[in-house]
């Protein structure tokens, strides 16, 4: 773990329940000052639990659209720890080897009429 985060590799943890893998990541980030966010994966999950997406908001009389950042798209994220890798559906996983692979992802703005917008992750991003 120590080596793929010093050498800016994704990695994979694999084991048991209960043997520390989340601990030893949140432990190494903390040591290391890496800004990290930690993602629970569930089984409907959907990419707007992991990116985020536009909310409504009520101003006056009116409703404007404001986007709220997901777990992936946190200022200065340089670490993402997802618990329970496995159970996310594959549309999800999707979102996430984008991410990995190409270091950046597509968000919608449809709500907002402005489409879709490209967000760059940091080059460090793992």
């Amino acid at each position: 773990v120590f080596v793929g985060l010093m050498f800016g590799r994704h990695v994979f943890l694999e084991g048991s329940s209960g043997i520390g893998k989340t601990q030893i990541v949140r432990e190494l980030c903390s040591m290391l000052s890496l800004p990290y966010q930690q993602y629970d994966a569930y089984a409907d999950a959907t990419d707007l639990s992991l990116l985020g997406g536009e909310i409504p908001v009520m101003q006056g009389n009116s409703i404007t659209f404001s986007f709220e950042r997901g777990p992936l798209l946190a200022p200065g994220l340089l670490s993402l720890v997802i618990d329970e890798l496995p159970r996310l559906p594959a549309s999800t996983s999707n979102v996430l080897l984008q991410a990995m692979a190409e270091r950046k992802v597509s968000v919608s703005l449809v709500a907002s009429a402005r489409g879709t917008a490209t967000v760059l992750l940091s080059p460090h991003f793992i």
